[in-house]
């Protein structure tokens, strides 16, 4: 079973000619972050369920990582100039962002309850979000939870790619 760009023996069939279904480095990589983002999508909303509700959502990172993984290796199987490193390193920045835009929104809902009069929706919370959280002196509690949520994240990531690259073998 083929499994894209996580797969050591990803090698399609090399022909001498340029056909149209070979991508450019930017193609390809722009599938993979597609891929990655997309994938990165149903954890991202468990992270925010299960943030809003009181709970370190630690588990989350590790279905992060592996969506992106999964639909990264989808998006690019037919790409010959694909590989592991790079797809690593593309999961590996989304997952930071979207850890960092998950964090954000858990305390942007917070804030707007505790805030009630100065944020009128949670989206005006999120959109001035550094202002609330410097105003309010709770940035060092915003920073120490990231810290947290990127470890969970990186554990659930080291898991992951862990896994894939065993199989890989």
């Amino acid at each position: 079973m083929s499994r894209g760009a996580f797969d050591e023996e990803h090698i399609p069939p090399r022909t001498d000619e340029a056909g149209d279904e070979e991508n450019s480095s930017a193609v390809i990589v722009a599938k993979a972050v597609i891929g990655a983002f997309i994938g990165s999508l149903p954890a991202s909303v468990l992270w925010i369920s299960l943030g809003r509700v009181g709970y370190i959502a630690s588990l989350c990172g590790f279905f992060m990582i592996f969506g992106e993984m999964y639909l990264c290796s989808l998006f690019t199987k037919n790409d010959k100039d694909m590989n592991i490193e790079t797809a690593v390193v593309i999961c590996i920045i989304v997952t930071l962002v979207m850890v960092y835009v998950c964090e954000r929104a858990v305390w942007s809902y917070d804030l707007y309850y505790a805030l009630i009069p100065e944020c009128p929706s949670v989206g005006f919370c999120f959109l001035h979000f550094e202002r609330l959280i410097t105003d309010t002196e709770i940035s060092a509690d915003f920073d120490s939870a990231l810290f947290r949520s990127y470890i969970f994240a990186a554990l659930g990531a080291a898991a992951s790619s862990f896994r894939a690259l065993k199989f890989g073998q």
